[in-house]
């Protein structure tokens, strides 16, 4: 079907010329799926869709395992070939720019250029860690880190947590394209999520991400018909500017020290930045088990754990998932747009599956907190780069025409750590209302209940019947696997008795007199 519905305009795609200055005519060795692939790719094009080399590539192997004849070698779709590839059908890398049709497309300055301005002028390059290469500790901030180490070491790894907000742009996406000719960019996405991230030492414990954002019932939940949040895996909460307040705080804490006494804990530290929001103003009596400690001003880049990595390897999984999830739907011609649902299913995925334990466990270390190897070990090096970045890159990777100097390439940390003035608050660019709002407890958030409602059909209520029987298939699935799956196959035992026992339970038959209480209770009122 997907084929088909490319191959309607094969022929306006086939009679293009190719790259007029090639010096020889060098047939292709899968000439028939290069030419599949074009016509798919100029129908990509003319979407304004957003193509990137790994999108290509998993492409052409999909059209090559359709047409793959008995006899024929197998065909490594590498580097080289894509660059051949997009020689022979003068595809370039452009960069996107501006929100309109309308907008003019800059002209990008060489690397070659960019290398003999630097000459001209004695620049050089030096390495920079981060943001750690701009803090400075003074023997007074040396003095309340060792403080505080020392604070550390009276409690059991197990015990001592750190929490850190970020702000996520849920849909953001590359801003480079494969394309034959220069287009017009598309405006970058500005929603955003504050999520705070919460892990112990050793990664024994890892609470479900606190979820801030604009609407307290997004339409991706209601149209689904998702009544508990709960079920997500995630703590969902909601103001007006999605960020942190103090009021948000206090609930983050509340689900804190309940977590921590039902894990039978006893005394846990936990460690925050000097963030204004977090104040403790009405549920610090409360706090029977939670001790919190704040670092100084300025140094949590070198010493919270948070900073030092763990954000960082989560950002880089998210962004992996939404440029999987676009390719998915790119490849099934549906609408590429990520909505809310979407994204914090990936954030818990990233959070839950693949931040691992050494990654926690080495920034742990790394953020300088932990003297000893004693504390944490089964440590093999001290490599603190994210996984995640690799992976990353690699999705993203060689996004530039090879031996063209006019392509840039594209780095996965600055897709990861994107940042755009306009769109981040900072705060010196707070308004009275915006710390008032921040800053002062209310009785109650001022939060839009929902966005605006699309044309989108609601998505009907599964049915148990419906659950088991997707079940039976996933079961199915696994029996039949040449893999060992009896782990998983135990698993979903106990998702089917879960199914039944929530049917059981909606079906259980309601005692008459409890119609009329609310009547009696009423009368005496």
């Amino acid at each position: 079907m997907m084929i088909s519905r490319i191959l309607r305009k094969k022929e306006k795609y086939l009679t293009a010329d190719l790259a007029p200055q090639e010096k020889r005519a060098r047939k292709p060795e899968c000439e028939d799926v290069e030419k599949l692939l074009y016509v798919w790719f100029s129908s990509m094009q003319e979407r304004n869709v957003t193509l990137m080399d790994a999108l290509v590539t998993n492409k052409a192997k999909e059209y090559y395992n359709s047409v793959i004849r008995q006899g024929m070698k197998e065909f490594k779709f590498s580097p080289g070939w894509l660059s051949g590839f997009k020689k022979r059908y003068v595809i370039r890398s452009y960069a996107r720019h501006g929100e309109a049709a309308s907008v003019e497309i800059t002209e990008e300055f060489s690397p070659g250029w960019l290398s003999g301005f630097k000459k001209r002028y004695g620049m050089r390059s030096y390495a920079r860690h981060g943001e750690a290469a701009s803090v400075e500790i003074t023997e007074e901030v040396a003095a309340k880190i060792q403080v505080l180490k020392e604070l550390i070491s009276q409690f059991d790894p197990d015990y001592v947590y750190n929490m850190d907000e970020t702000g996520l742009f849920f849909r953001l996406e590359p801003g480079r394209t494969l394309a034959t000719k220069k287009m017009s960019g598309k405006k970058a996405s500005k929603e955003r999520l504050t999520i705070a991230l919460t892990c112990n030492m050793t990664d024994t414990d890892k609470l479900p991400p606190f979820v801030i954002h604009k609407y307290k019932k997004p339409h991706a939940f209601t149209k689904r018909n998702i009544r508990r949040l709960e079920n997500l895996g995630i703590q969902w909460h909601s103001n007006a500017k999605a960020w942190m307040t103090i009021v948000l705080f206090e609930d983050f804490l509340v689900e804190f020290e309940k977590h921590v006494r039902l894990a039978g804990k006893e005394k846990v530290l936990l460690l925050l930045d000097n963030f204004a929001g977090h104040k403790v103003v009405s549920v610090q009596p409360y706090l029977n088990v939670t001790r919190l400690e704040f670092f100084p001003p300025n140094v949590t880049a070198v010493y919270q754990p948070m900073d030092c990595g763990i954000i960082c390897a989560f950002k880089a999984h998210y962004r992996k998932y939404v440029i999987e999830k676009k390719l998915e739907k790119i490849s099934q011609f549906q609408d590429p747009q990520i909505d809310i649902y979407e994204a914090v299913q990936m954030v818990m995925k990233a959070w839950s599956l693949d931040i691992s334990s050494s990654t926690i466990r080495r920034c742990w270390r790394h953020s300088q907190l932990v003297n000893s190897n004693d504390i944490l070990p089964d440590l093999n090096g001290d490599e603190t780069v994210s996984d995640g970045i690799a992976e990353l890159q690699r999705l993203l990777s060689r996004l530039q025409l090879e031996n063209s100097p006019n392509d840039i390439h594209y780095d996965a940390n600055e897709y990861v750590d994107f940042k755009n003035l306009s769109d981040v608050v900072q705060p010196d660019d707070l308004e009275l209302e915006d710390l008032q709002e921040l800053l002062v407890p209310s009785l109650y958030e001022k939060e839009p209940e929902s966005d605006i409602v699309d044309s989108d059909q609601p998505t009907s209520l599964i049915s148990s019947k419906e659950a088991i029987h997707a079940l039976d298939i996933v079961q199915m699935f696994l029996e039949q696997s040449e893999e060992n799956t009896v782990v998983i196959l135990k698993q979903i035992e106990k998702i089917q008795k879960a199914i039944q026992n929530i049917t059981a339970n909606s079906l259980v038959q309601r005692d008459i007199c409890s119609y009329f209480r609310s009547v009696v209770d009423d009368s005496q009122v």
